[in-house]
């Protein structure tokens, strides 16, 4: 065998070995944040525990008639913004 061909091969197998190795790796790195998302949840948990308040007991509701503000002739340049409606409907709600 020549020796650039038995060179070829040992960088082939160490190429190899090296992607198996980091598939290994990522699988168990993969494991543990399976393994860990229980611990995860019970940390939200206590979390959203010591978050906890009283409701405002505020509620506002607001509905706006989008379709009644089109004409059907008026291009969508020259309509009034539904986001600008939006805004001042909640600068008078806040007030």
């Amino acid at each position: 065998m020549h020796p650039l061909g038995a060179r070829s091969a040992a960088k082939s197998r160490s190429f190899r070995i090296w992607i198996l190795a980091l598939a290994a790796c990522l699988a168990i790195l993969a494991g543990l944040f399976t393994i860990l998302s229980p611990l995860e949840d019970v940390m939200k948990i206590a979390r959203n525990r010591l978050l906890q308040h009283p409701a405002s007991g505020q509620i506002v509701l607001v509905a706006v008639d989008v379709a009644g503000e089109y004409d059907g002739h008026t291009p969508a340049s020259r309509r009034p913004g539904r986001r600008q409606r939006y805004a001042e409907v909640t600068d008078i709600v806040a007030c």
